[in-house]
């Protein structure tokens, strides 16, 4: 058995055997759709609460990795989508960054809290009362780790009812399989592999 394949079995055993305690939990899909970084996947990490009427409603997390990549155009931290105007400029698409899939301006955060180096990224926030961003399935984050790498992570999800916010949820972490390439990335591929196998023969 492959070290991903006994990880995702581990994982989902964990999931199985908490499920009873456990409301809220995390998907890591790998998306490479847009990403140019060669040797690196994008995982794209989710929160899920499982109780109807129990709304994601925010974050205490720290995600680490070996190695973990950040764009940060013209000296710009991207922890959250602030620069990503600027990817551009720098020769980059927002899809190699490590980031979390918010504007500073939509949620409510600490000051000094968030924080993005080569190993982590860092935030504590919350959806303010009134936003459109929280529901049972929230995508909040990328991590761009090198190929056979998943990211791990610390920290808790918060979730709001009628009651107000709850915060400290361990969630428990899923492996979904990745999300396959668009029919075009696939055509490219396959022609490449038709040219380079012409070359051979040659």
């Amino acid at each position: 058995m492959s070290r991903i394949n006994l990880i995702v079995a581990l994982v989902l055993t964990v999931m199985l055997t908490s499920a009873a305690s456990a409301s809220v939990y995390l998907t890591y899909q790998i998306n490479n759709i847009g990403v140019t970084a060669a040797g690196y996947d994008r995982w794209m990490i989710s929160a899920v609460s499982t109780v109807p009427g129990e709304l994601v409603g925010g974050f205490d997390i720290t995600f680490t990795a070996l190695s973990m990549r950040q764009v940060n155009p013209a000296g710009n931290a991207s922890i959250f989508q602030d620069a990503n105007g600027f990817f551009s400029f720098v020769g980059e698409v927002v899809e190699n960054d490590s980031q979390f899939l918010f504007l500073s301006s939509e949620i409510t955060a600490p000051a000094g809290v968030a924080h993005e180096s080569s190993t982590q990224l860092r935030a504590a926030f919350v959806f303010p009362a009134g936003s459109p961003r929280p529901g049972q399935n929230v995508t909040f984050a990328q991590v761009v780790v090198p190929t056979g790498i998943i990211p791990g992570f610390t920290g808790q999800v918060s979730i709001a009812n009628a009651g107000g916010l709850i915060p400290d949820f361990d969630p428990v972490p899923v492996i979904l399989p990745p999300i396959p390439p668009e029919p075009t990335t696939l055509a490219l591929l396959g022609l490449g592999g038709v040219m380079c196998l012409r070359r051979c023969r040659a």
